[in-house]
């Protein structure tokens, strides 16, 4: 009798070993699933392949905004000069006199147009993450 109990408990033992390296297999596997999926979202080109035509509309929205600094009112504007002459006399045109009032509404309307394409930019970057999550969801 003592020999069967011996008998059933190192065959359960045996199962359980079984059982537990089963669940650490599938463990293993499914952290690597998931640090493989990690990787593969945070590389651009996944983006780029899935989402081509977003792709391409968020990098020349961000390349529009790059492109201009936030207190410059021209993209191609040297900043190498320190010191702006405004007098009369200078060489400045009238759209870059400082006191210019064209270049200030120019100023307002660049700056209002970042704005609502930074706002674009981050609903769509936004949506396409709620996307990937209900896809993961379901």
């Amino acid at each position: 009798m003592a020999n069967k109990t011996m008998t059933e408990l190192e065959e359960r033992k045996n199962r359980l070993e079984e059982e537990l390296n089963q669940l650490q297999d599938n463990l293993d596997n499914s952290v690597d699933n998931v640090k493989n999926e990690i990787v593969s979202k945070t590389n651009p080109l996944y983006w780029i392949r899935e989402y081509p035509i977003e792709s391409v509309a968020f990098s020349a929205a961000v390349g529009f905004l790059i492109s201009f600094n936030s207190g410059s009112s021209s993209p191609r504007k040297s900043t190498s000069s320190k010191s702006v002459d405004s007098s009369p006399t200078s060489t400045q045109t009238p759209s870059e006199s400082p006191s210019s009032k064209g270049g200030g509404i120019k100023e307002a309307i660049l700056k209002e147009i970042k704005k609502k394409l930074m706002k674009i930019a981050i609903d769509k970057i936004t949506e396409l993450i709620d996307e990937q999550l209900k896809k993961r969801v379901d």
